[in-house]
């Protein structure tokens, strides 16, 4: 199963619209509250908006491109260029057509990732099947062991 790896329109303007909503709730407050506050504390709260809005624009520009494939045992992310990385993957939010996934590689960074039902609309439901299956180790079934219906180990 392979599914395209790509930024989020959708996800870009979510993060500006929090951005936008942040921005304006600071200012509506410098111009109706802050003013019993010392000058430092409506400064201060302006500095950490624009630090976070800059966070959100550097996670949403890094956010890893390419195609997320899964071959029954691992994920594996096939970088434009030539690179891969293999791992596992953690669902964060499933929206039922967008997914915050995380992709956990045995070195390295993790890697977020923001998957779209409109990326490839015909892989979607392999992909959610994909994503909540379990991976193929090699090891026996606990259930048959507990049951007594597998063979010895």
């Amino acid at each position: 199963m392979r599914f395209p790896v790509r930024r989020s329109a959708w996800l870009a303007g979510a993060l500006a619209c929090g951005s936008a909503a942040g921005g304006l709730a600071w200012v509506a407050w410098m111009l109706w509250g802050a003013a019993p506050w010392p000058l430092w504390i409506p400064m201060g709260t302006g500095l950490a908006w624009l630090l976070i809005t800059g966070a959100a624009w550097r996670f949403w520009v890094r956010m890893p491109i390419g195609t997320l494939s899964w071959d029954g045992g691992a994920w594996e992310l096939l970088e434009p260029l030539g690179g891969s990385v293999r791992g596992t993957l953690t669902t964060h939010l499933d929206l039922q057509r967008r997914m915050a996934v995380c992709l956990v590689p045995l070195t390295g960074r993790t890697q977020w990732l923001w998957l779209e039902r409109g990326h490839a609309p015909a892989h979607w439901l392999d992909l959610r099947r994909a994503v909540y299956s379990r991976a193929v180790t090699g090891v026996p079934d606990a259930a048959e062991h507990a049951s007594g219906r597998a063979g010895p180990v």
